[in-house]
């Protein structure tokens, strides 16, 4: 996916308020494509990109509870 969405968006940026949701799932994507994901701050900094997506949709977890059930375990 990171090889052909994320290209095919750049090439062809979005003009509506969605934008700024694409440029941040590319920036997930590629944090996870890194491996980023597996550190604590870098699966930080992902859910806090991904709470900013999408902003008036409905979520069934916050941001602070994805995190907090890490800490659980």
């Amino acid at each position: 996916m990171v090889e052909k969405v994320i290209p095919h968006f750049e090439a062809f940026p979005l003009l509506s308020s969605k934008r700024l949701d694409v440029e941040l799932f590319a920036k997930i994507c590629s944090m996870i494509h890194k491996g980023d994901h597996k550190t604590a701050r870098g699966f930080e900094t992902i859910v806090e990109a991904a709470m900013k997506m999408n902003s008036s949709g409905k979520r069934k977890y916050t941001g602070s509870e994805i995190l907090s059930s890490l800490t659980a375990r």
